[in-house]
């Protein structure tokens, strides 16, 4: 029995036991019994023992029947934005993928880069950006860049476990999911966290507002930190490539479904203009995208090449959210916290570290996907001890989120290393410079930053 094993049956052993204590009776008892649940449903979803959709569907169904939740609540992740902000970016990746667009479009931004590690590794980095823009889900990012990113190494004569190529692979892993934090629907973190917002408090930051506050320090700064980090960490010389292919002329399919990007992007950046939630473009992109005459994607492409399980994953975790906030167990918890943390409206930068250092404990505890359903609930108490807006609490907890210390915390990174052929130890010192940097150097530019934009004060 491996030891995920065993951490999965230790969590549900507890969860059952607080779920039937013979002493939770009556009102007291719904926070303890909703606390059992979730702690058997957290260590199911973090230690992978059983797929991840199915602990979902189980949880909703078991707060249901018994009795710790009505369905409007266990169920109200399908209600939110959240879940559909995820599938249309299921369907944009699945046909971006199969039209060969996402691979072509990473090839335009790599070409001429084959002379220089150095140069290889900044464009790589720039690449997993402007994908990020087109292309909502960061593990289909990755499958699409990382075979284009070892080609790459075996042109410039990088050799399985040499540097060059573990530089070129960790690039594509965390350049996919760490700097895309700055852009609301390129991770799956940002979709629960506001997810959850929206279904608790009713806010949700437009997608300009977003990008503003995030893209310029916790995007572009954290890529370039990325970039620099890896080159120290993983130095290389190229091999003197052959000739480039010339890539052959974009088929119509690749050229309708840029339109529809395009639009789709352009949709997304003026929400602050129509006030249409991002994740109502995502599924008008979706619906375009499947419809047979547009010849977007396979016409079986929603009963044969969708996978759907991420999106049971996301609807159970933003119903462990609505049950932390209905059932008092955030209250609960809140309180806990601040006999050990202590917020003071008169000292900003301090409420600030300490909540991306709550944000981050929770990170590692649940997983970076699964940490939103503790850490949404607490940010009205937060907000209210600490002075700060509830919208600034909530953009505070995705810098804390992004600051991880494990590769396991992020299900994409998990996937880069498996695909890369990267050592789980290179992947880790990464980890831990990019988070020293951020802490360090990135969190309080970041500061400085949203308090020119009015975020603090």
């Amino acid at each position: 029995m491996r030891p995920a094993h065993w951490i999965a049956a230790a969590a549900v052993a507890v969860g059952l036991a607080l779920l039937f204590w013979p002493l939770a009776e009556g009102a007291a008892a719904t926070p303890v019994r909703a606390g059992g649940l979730i702690i058997a449903t957290v260590g199911l979803w973090a230690t992978h023992a059983i797929p991840e959709h199915i602990t979902s569907l189980a949880f909703m169904l078991l707060a249901v029947i018994l009795g710790i939740a009505a369905p409007d609540v266990a169920f109200s992740g399908f209600a939110g934005g959240a879940v559909w902000l995820l599938f249309g970016g299921i369907i944009i990746g699945l046909a971006v993928s199969d039209s060969g667009l996402g691979r072509r479009i990473a090839r335009s931004a790599l070409r001429g880069l084959t002379r220089s590690y150095v140069r290889a590794v900044w464009g790589l980095m720039a690449a997993c950006l402007l994908l990020a823009f087109l292309m909502p889900a960061s593990i289909g990012r990755i499958v699409i860049l990382m075979p284009i990113a070892l080609a790459l190494a075996d042109q410039m004569g990088f050799a399985p476990g040499s540097r060059g190529r573990t530089g070129f692979a960790l690039t594509i892993g965390f350049g996919s999911f760490v700097p895309t934090f700055a852009i609301l629907p390129a991770n799956l973190p940002n979709v629960v966290l506001f997810g959850a917002a929206e279904t608790i408090y009713g806010v949700v930051p437009t997608y300009a507002e977003y990008l503003l506050w995030h893209l310029p320090v916790m995007g572009v700064l954290r890529a370039v930190a990325l970039v620099l980090i890896i080159l120290a960490m993983f130095p290389d010389r190229a091999r003197p490539p052959e000739a480039e292919a010339v890539p052959a002329p974009m088929s119509a399919r690749q050229r309708n479904l840029l339109i529809v990007l395009c639009l789709t992007l352009g949709l997304w950046a003026t929400d602050f203009i129509h006030h249409i939630s991002p994740a109502w473009v995502a599924l008008l992109a979706a619906i375009v995208i499947l419809v047979p005459a547009f010849d977007l994607a396979p016409p079986t492409a929603l009963a044969d090449k969708t996978n759907l399980q991420p999106f049971f994953f996301v609807a159970g975790v933003l119903g462990v959210g609505a049950l932390v906030a209905d059932s008092g167990l955030g209250a609960e918890i809140a309180d806990f916290l601040g006999r050990w943390v202590t917020f003071d409206p008169a000292r900003p930068f301090l409420n600030y570290l300490s909540l991306i250092g709550v944000s981050m404990v929770f990170g590692t505890a649940a997983t970076v996907p699964g940490a939103p359903t503790f850490l949404v609930p607490l940010a009205q108490d937060v907000s209210a001890a600490s002075g700060m807006s509830l919208m600034t609490v909530l953009m505070t907890q995705i810098v804390g989120l992004s600051a991880m210390l494990l590769p396991y915390q992020s299900p994409p990174l998990v996937v880069a290393i498996g695909l890369g052929g990267v050592r789980i130890r290179d992947a880790l010192r990464v980890i831990l410079a990019s988070t020293a940097a951020t802490l360090v150097v990135l969190a309080p530019l970041n500061f400085l930053w949203w308090r020119l934009l009015g975020l603090f004060g």
